[in-house]
């Protein structure tokens, strides 16, 4: 009842072969191992951009202000390093305590 061969068949798509005869051939769509680790250290590794002093600055004011939106901050936290923001950080939180302190003080002696 059931004929197998008519059974229709996916097309046929035009992809060489590679060709294991050979292994510096033009004609190989797999490069050999040593063309791939030369390609690999060279092509696909992205060169690395660091956050700038003022870049890491300005993210970790907008963090500590609590207006940085989740994509920035997600792009600061890829592209920055951590001894940074821990020390901008500091920085920031000492310049606020003394700022305050400074104020209270004015604020004190002013009577």
């Amino acid at each position: 009842m059931n004929n197998p061969t008519n059974i229709p068949h996916p097309p046929k798509t035009n992809t060489p072969e590679p060709s294991n005869s050979k292994p510096n051939s033009t004609h190989s769509d797999a490069p050999n191992a040593s063309q791939a680790t030369l390609s690999n250290s060279t092509d696909t590794i992205p060169t690395a951009t660091h956050l700038t002093f003022w870049q890491t600055l300005s993210s970790v004011l907008y963090a500590m202000l609590g207006v940085q939106g989740r994509k920035n901050a997600q792009a600061s936290l890829e592209k920055g390093r951590i001894g940074m923001f821990i020390l901008v950080g500091l920085l920031v939180a000492g310049c606020f305590v003394l700022i305050v302190a400074l104020v209270a003080y004015l604020a004190i002696t002013s009577r």
